[in-house]
């Protein structure tokens, strides 16, 4: 874990939603996501930004991992792998194994096809090229267990949370990407 606090606060270079401070450490920037109490007070009781951060920092790891940076998902790190449910609705969801899928192919991307909002099953569906041509290169190259490791490598996070976003990745490549995959050899 960095300690930020003898870091040195720079104007903020990253965008997005969220409060976000960058801090510059021995040379290296860092991007800081800071609460945001008005827009939590606008969610739901069981959701909350305050665990985004595991998302953000398994996502990107994954990514880099991949040695792939500049993949852009159709949403990002955050908004990903339970993001925004506490450990408690996480745990209620492994219970029933249906809920994790419900919750997990739920999710829309913020882009646009015909000007509606993409479900990201749907567009794994029916890809357009070029997505089509990064599942086709890309897919043989995910190794669901190196992401597993990386989860369970984040000491600050709870095992119901690990479990939760290993079962949701497996999820997703077994029943989207990998499907995806198959229609478009």
């Amino acid at each position: 874990m960095i300690n930020f606090n003898n870091g040195t606060r720079k104007m903020n270079e990253f965008l997005g939603a969220e409060k976000k401070m960058t801090i510059e450490i021995d040379g290296t920037l860092y991007m800081v996501k800071m609460p945001d109490p008005i827009r939590e007070k606008k969610l739901r009781a069981e959701i909350s930004y305050k665990n985004n951060q595991f998302s953000e920092h398994i996502g990107c790891a994954i990514f880099k991992a991949c040695d792939n940076v500049e993949f852009a998902p159709i949403y990002d790190c955050g908004s990903s792998l339970g993001a925004l449910l506490d450990d408690e609705m996480m745990g209620e969801h492994l219970k029933r194994n249906f809920k994790l899928s419900d919750t997990e192919k739920s999710t829309f991307s913020i882009y646009k096809m015909g000007g509606q909002r993409i479900s990201h099953i749907d567009i794994f569906k029916n890809p357009p090229d070029d997505l089509a041509m990064a599942i086709k290169e890309l897919l043989p190259q995910i190794e669901i267990e190196k992401m597993c490791l990386i989860i369970d490598s984040v000491d600050q996070m709870s095992e119901t949370r690990k479990e939760y976003m290993k079962q949701s990745l497996k999820l997703r490549y077994n029943d989207i990407l990998h499907p995806s995959y198959k229609r478009l050899l």
